[in-house]
């Protein structure tokens, strides 16, 4: 779906959304809690040992605690292709290597980028024995 965010102009020359830009948020974040809440409840009951993390982003750091939460002990551990981020911290974990993968070949593969989840994930499923969860599932998919 396809929004034409229209803004207006005040006096002062701020710009500020219109009614249409408040409608398509509102809508957007039900959608996205939706949607979230639908991916925790996958992680939640995945009877997977292990779950590993794949990408270091914004959006993994605002979701790490509640990742953890739902995956109760059994995350253990973050990989990224991003040399620049290895050897830091995200939360508890150390980002590492995407060549950590080959350690946890049972772990289940959870890809947190919404972007490029699903070059993400295609690579994964043809390089890799794990399973993948693209977390940001899509809507009509």
């Amino acid at each position: 779906m396809i929004y034409n965010l229209q803004w207006t102009q005040h006096v002062i020359g701020n710009y500020a959304p219109t009614s249409l830009f408040f409608d398509y948020f509102d809508d957007y974040m039900m959608r996205s809690e939706s949607m979230f809440q639908l991916s925790m409840k996958y992680i939640r009951d995945c009877p997977a040992q292990k779950l590993l993390i794949y990408c270091a982003g914004s959006r993994t750091a605002r979701l790490l605690q509640r990742l953890l939460a739902v995956g109760k002990g059994r995350m253990v551990g973050l990989v990224d292709n991003n040399f620049n981020l290895y050897g830091k911290y995200l939360g508890p974990f150390f980002i590492e290597s995407v060549d950590v993968i080959d350690y946890y070949p049972d772990a289940t593969m959870i890809v947190s980028s919404f972007r490029s989840q699903r070059a993400i994930a295609d690579t994964l499923r043809t390089s890799r024995q794990n399973p993948v969860f693209e977390l940001y599932a899509r809507s009509g998919e």
